[in-house]
């Protein structure tokens, strides 16, 4: 399969669209390129997913998303490819258990437009000097949840304008927060779209836990400095008298 998918003709890129790829919605067939191995760390990782046939992790597991009611159309996750249409039929027909795959719609890549955050957008994301706040993937950030905490974000900002309030800036230690800083920081440079990560929020001070024990104190601090967050902007979240 991987044999098939390195070699295998890619569709030719037009216009506007270049040859570039950034490291959160790379294609298929250039992470393969990266070595034979590099998908079963990728979207073919089959940890935590244990045939219940046997009790044992497979090699490598595609997972499929339940793209309608019925359940008679499955998106493949994780599949962005550039590959024609012809050669995305041949070539993901085999994998075991979708020889016989009819495809309803292929896999087609687009530019990932959005704008250099760290030089445009402050703490709220918003831009200096305007009342317009921008959200979701236009940001940067990438993540349906991630979008979804950017709007409420800009539409908590907005409201404090509309009210005279100070303005929302969320504490850099909880998730979002570390996501924002890191997307509005001035000194970040070559800007990249970005996902919640553990590799934004600020060091823990004791750098001897391991990483089990520091994950949980990543938590505990996150939940800590939300629940002061919340009750000191309680202005923002209580019904007005």
């Amino acid at each position: 399969f991987v044999r098939e998918l390195v070699s295998a003709k890619e569709a030719e890129i037009h216009g506007f669209d270049d040859g570039g790829v950034f490291e959160g919605c790379m294609p298929v067939e250039v992470m393969a390129r990266r070595g034979v191995d590099t998908l079963r760390y990728g979207p073919l990782k089959p940890v935590g997913l244990k045939d219940p046939r046997t009790g044992k992790e497979n090699y490598a597991v595609v997972q499929h998303r339940r793209d309608n009611a019925d359940g008679t159309i499955y998106n493949m996750v994780g599949f962005q490819t550039n590959l024609t249409w012809p050669e995305q039929k041949r070539v993901f027909r085999l994998i075991p258990g979708l020889e016989e795959a009819e495809f309803f719609r292929y896999g087609v890549m687009h530019r990932n437009t959005f704008v250099d955050s760290p030089k445009v957008l402050d703490r709220t994301f918003g831009i200096p000097g305007t009342k317009i706040r921008l959200a979701g993937q236009i940001c940067g950030t990438e993540g349906y949840v991630e979008a979804i905490a950017s709007g409420l974000l800009a539409a908590l900002n907005t409201y404090a304008d509309i009210t005279d309030k100070p303005l929302v800036t969320l504490p850099p230690e909880t998730a979002f927060g570390a996501l924002v800083a890191y997307a509005t920081d001035p000194e970040t440079k070559d800007y990249q779209p970005m996902h919640v990560n553990f590799g934004l929020v600020p060091p823990l001070a004791d750098q001897s836990l391991k990483k089990r024990e520091r994950y949980a104190a990543y938590r505990d601090r996150a939940i800590a400095q939300m629940d002061a967050f919340m009750e000191e902007r309680r202005d923002l979240f209580e019904k007005e008298a």
